[in-house]
């Protein structure tokens, strides 16, 4: 039997449009690991001051029960974004370890920290919800809405995080379906957008903080995702003021923004899998 590694990271990328007109952000400071393992590393400082991937792979133990270690690595530092939203520091970690064992659901460690952030100038912070952090396995989260569900509230606001309503997200984890959430609880400073988890900056958009995507054997966290220009409620309505503060052309000077696009900055992923006969 064999085993084949998974990790990629990367610093920034995305897509801008501004009226008619579409800007490709090309991936910066990508890296993604050989399917035997090994090592990889980026480093740009020609974008933000700093911006730092790793990737890493191999056996951590040997013997009759061998086990496998996969993990990245993302720093950032002065990160801005259109002069609106600035981070002095922010990074995160995405380790899987695991044998040749047949279940996918195996262990995984996620970690993300954020310093000194400010929006328009306002210092906010951004709180880490313990309990997703908490969670080694794709099994965890199930066991977590089923103790829950006993208190309909505290289920709903479970559910509240993945945009979904309980009995939806039961559906979801049974079927071993990927689900997304932010590792981010709240934000103080700033009130959240109607869709959870997700922040408004007017003129610009919104904005999600520690993006968590988690599926049996997978994780993926993006540090910073924005959708730029006008966005809606999760009724499909418009709000109007991103409306219309959104369709003007780009200055920063008037704090108006690009009319649509999304951009991701700071993004890993890693894990494993066995191969056989």
């Amino acid at each position: 039997m064999d085993f084949a590694f998974n990790a990629s990271a990367l610093g920034a990328g995305g897509v801008i449009e501004r009226g008619p007109v579409t800007y490709t952000i090309p991936s910066l400071a990508s890296v993604a690991l050989a399917p035997t393992g090994g090592e990889g590393r980026s480093v740009m400082s020609n974008y933000y001051s700093h911006a730092e991937t790793r990737v890493f792979g191999r056996m951590t133990r040997g013997g009759d029960d061998p086990q496998f270690t996969t993990s990245t690595y993302v720093l950032l530092k002065d990160v801005s974004i259109f002069g609106r939203i600035k981070i002095g520091e922010m990074s995160s970690t995405v380790t899987s370890t695991r044998g040749y064992e047949n279940d996918d659901d195996h262990p995984f460690d996620v970690s993300v920290s954020y310093d000194r952030v400010t929006i328009d100038g306002r210092p906010v912070r951004p709180l880490i919800d313990t309990r997703l952090a908490g969670l080694t396995r794709y099994a965890d989260l199930r066991r977590l809405l089923d103790g829950r569900k006993a208190y309909g509230s505290e289920a709903k606001g479970l559910a509240d995080s993945f945009n979904t309503t309980p009995d939806e997200l039961e559906t979801y984890l049974r079927d071993r379906k990927p689900v997304q959430t932010s590792m981010i609880d709240a934000i103080e400073g700033l009130e959240a957008w109607p869709e959870p988890r997700t922040y408004h900056v007017p003129g610009l958009g919104t904005v999600r903080f520690a993006e968590l995507m988690l599926k049996p054997g997978r994780r993926r966290l993006n540090l910073v995702r924005m959708r730029f220009g006008r966005q809606h409620h999760r009724s499909g309505g418009p709000q109007p003021q991103a409306m219309m503060m959104a369709e003007g052309p780009f200055d920063e000077n008037t704090l108006t923004g690009p009319t649509g696009g999304s951009m991701t900055v700071g993004s890993g992923e890693g894990n494993g899998t066995p191969i056989g006969p």
